[in-house]
């Protein structure tokens, strides 16, 4: 680990410099000045990507996560991750203020463009969705990988999941492009918990997924479902909007590891919807809160869309005792939406 042996290494070499080591060096506990100096050039190596096979073991992937029938990514995903191109600022894109929101480090921020080459090669299952990516896809930058090395926050693994790291990632869509689609595609190519800022027309979206082992297949990861927020004034947010942006600074996020970070940016987003029916957004004290709000958030729903049929049906109804039986349908579905309005609206000392 001589900083000084491994920077003569790395000078001599004309074309290419190989580094055989273990990644796990790189999440190293360092209790002393001595041993932060000794991991330090290796980590800046790891990070930055100055040794591409460095990069290759680093961020080799398990397998591509996939909801349904997962398969074996190649190693083409980590090539089409290595830094290419000069630097671009993600600024030009209009995502800037959302980006900043998160209070990324400038040291950790990488901003390089991502080809479409990881998609396609490890996304794009059928030629419709080959065709979005080259068609819909104006541009996928990699902002930042946040991880133990960089910010400090622990890394997690269990039975059920590994989060080594946390990407951040963003995509400019064209013209009429459907945003559904590419977030699925994305956050299935990758391996690692992403966050990903999308730009689709005047508004934006930010979305999570969590991963977890194939229960089915060893080796292998599959997504849960994805989290998204729509942000319609990226460049003026909202009350609510604003409020969501400013609760996502990495300083404000639970640091206990990558799982407890990943999943309070989600319990954010749960925030955000409550916040359109209450009016405040509150951030869940607990994960059981998160998942009681998201519970009643999802009846929510239902009762909306029910709503929507039974009024649908009461306007074309002719017979006037059949439309007053669907009229007190939907007195009785409005007054349970009220109830759990009501509900949202309690804090959890109340």
């Amino acid at each position: 680990m001589s900083k000084n042996r491994l920077n003569v290494a790395l000078s001599r070499a004309q074309v290419l410099a190989i580094v055989v080591a273990n990644p796990s060096l790189a999440y190293v506990d360092c209790s002393s000045l001595r041993s932060m100096e000794l991991v330090n050039l290796f980590s800046r190596v790891v990070q930055y990507g100055a040794v591409q096979e460095a990069l290759k073991e680093e961020f080799k992937p398990l397998v591509v996560a996939e909801s349904v029938a997962p398969y074996v990514a190649s190693r083409e995903v980590i090539e089409a991750f290595a830094p290419v191109n000069t630097p671009v600022l993600v600024e030009r894109s209009k995502l800037g203020q959302i980006i900043e929101s998160f209070a990324i480090p400038l040291g950790v921020r990488l901003d390089q463009r991502v080809p479409k080459k990881l998609l396609l090669e490890q996304g794009a299952r059928t030629a419709a969705d080959r065709r979005l990516i080259n068609e819909g896809i104006e541009e996928l930058m990699w902002v930042a990988a946040l991880k133990q090395t960089n910010i400090g926050v622990p890394i997690f693994k269990d039975e059920t999941r590994e989060y080594l790291e946390i990407i951040v990632l963003t995509v400019v869509l064209r013209g009429a492009t459907k945003p559904a689609r590419v977030r699925e595609m994305i956050h299935r190519a990758i391996p690692y918990p992403v966050v990903l800022i999308a730009r689709h027309g005047e508004s934006a979206s930010i979305s999570f997924a969590h991963k977890r082992w194939s229960q089915g297949q060893n080796g292998k990861v599959v997504i849960d479902e994805i989290r998204t927020v729509d942000i319609l004034h990226p460049e003026a947010p909202e009350l609510r909007e604003e409020a969501l942006l400013k609760s996502l600074s990495l300083s404000s996020l639970p640091y206990t590891d990558m799982f407890s970070m990943y999943q309070g940016m989600i319990d954010r987003t749960v925030a955000f919807e409550a916040a359109e029916l209450v009016g405040n957004f509150v951030i869940p004290k607990s994960p059981q809160e998160a998942l009681e709000v998201k519970s009643q958030l999802e009846n929510c729903n239902r009762l909306r869309s029910e709503l929507a049929s039974l009024r649908s049906k009461a306007i074309k109804e002719k017979q006037m005792n059949r439309r007053i039986e669907l009229n007190n349908e939907i007195k009785q579905l409005e007054r349970e939406l009220t109830d759990i309005s009501l509900a949202l609206a309690k804090t959890p000392d109340e």
